[in-house]
């Protein structure tokens, strides 16, 4: 990846270097034989990318679609996602020309663009979101970082209702919900699908702000959800949509969720 591309290359460095830190302990701890082979091969692209070789961004490739192979069928959409982002960056490596280089920019825009409104669509559709049934199952049932979450921000109403996840496996259960709390619940919901259908829209006609809009709410879901993983990769595509990213924001990123990564497994 030549040097008049240092955006393209910040990323492919982002998740080479994700990729080492997430395989290489659980091919130790586990004894693991293909997760070191990930790493190994993530190792390698990380060195090739910092002497600026197109065989780098290969090895990445190489370990995503290992990645992809030693998880079927239950291959998380985001793996599937990360190779083809790689897919892409050795396309644009492997041909260094201005075209293919900004075509590589503009298809990583429209992914992640893609990721967000189509997480809307999906949202809108389900039947079970905009009415904030979705955020109330999860606050009563679920027992994960979103759900804590979630529960934290919302420990102003009182008398948040409760129950056993096992009673689901029983019989339908009803919920006693205040009003309060039920309309809170909504408008979040309705807040969340359109700030993903709506943002990416304003960003493609280049809205004012609209960038800044759209990596906020990328930070807000982030830290959520504490998908530390995913919106290391997706804050990097996010940087993408502005021409020359500056290089501090590519470390303050990978400093950034990497904390949260730590302080949430903790």
């Amino acid at each position: 990846m030549n040097e008049s591309n240092p955006p393209l290359r910040a990323l492919g460095l982002l998740v080479a270097v994700k990729t080492v830190l997430l395989a290489l302990p659980l091919g130790f701890l586990q004894e693991d034989a293909g997760h070191l082979l990930i790493a190994g091969f993530a190792m390698t692209g990380l060195i090739g990318m910092l002497r600026h070789r197109a065989w780098g961004v290969a090895a990445l490739a190489c370990a995503l679609t290992l990645r992809v192979l030693i998880t079927l069928p239950h291959t998380l959409n985001h793996a599937w996602f990360e190779l083809l982002v790689a897919l892409v960056l050795w396309r644009a490596a492997a041909c260094p020309t201005r075209r293919l280089t900004a075509q590589a920019r503009q298809v990583l825009r429209l992914a992640i663009l893609s990721v967000f409104f189509f997480s809307g669509l999906q949202k809108l559709v389900h039947g079970q979101f905009i009415s904030g049934e979705y955020l109330l199952r999860a606050i009563v049932f679920e027992s994960n970082t979103m759900a804590d979450h979630l529960r934290f921000a919302l420990a102003g109403f009182q008398h948040l209702p409760e129950r056993d996840v096992h009673e689901l496996l029983l019989h339908p259960v009803v919920l006693n919900v205040r009003p309060q709390l039920h309309t809170f619940l909504r408008v979040l919901s309705v807040g969340i699908v359109a700030a993903e259908l709506v943002v990416p829209i304003l960003v493609v006609f280049r809205i004012r702000g609209a960038r800044w809009a759209l990596l906020t709410t990328q930070i807000g879901i982030g830290l959520v959800s504490a998908e530390a993983d995913f919106a290391l990769t997706a804050t990097g595509l996010v940087l993408l949509l502005w021409r020359v990213p500056p290089r501090t924001s590519w470390v303050a990123a990978f400093l950034g969720w990497t904390s949260v990564a730590v302080l949430t497994a903790g």
